[in-house]
């Protein structure tokens, strides 16, 4: 996904997954990759929502100019979908 966003209305995009079956798990992981650059300040933020919603990971500086990973465990709470 490539957002843009000094032509977009809000400054901000948002991706939606589809909803994840968890198979009663209880934990997870995550793992994606990402690159943040501009002139203006620009963060990156994962929101799990499901039967708690919560930030999983923030970062609020810029990549330069390199691409960074990042590798998530979640908690999925008992949550049937995710």
């Amino acid at each position: 996904m490539v957002v843009r966003g000094n032509t977009a209305t809000n400054h901000f995009a948002r991706l939606q997954t589809p909803h994840l079956s968890t198979n009663d798990a209880r934990t997870g992981c995550m793992r994606f990759r990402y690159f943040i650059s501009g002139r203006t300040p620009a963060s990156l933020s994962v929101i799990k929502q499901g039967f708690v919603t919560q930030y999983i990971f923030a970062n609020g500086h810029k990549t330069e100019d390199h691409w960074e990973s990042a590798d998530l465990d979640v908690e999925f709470l008992g949550d049937k979908v995710m």
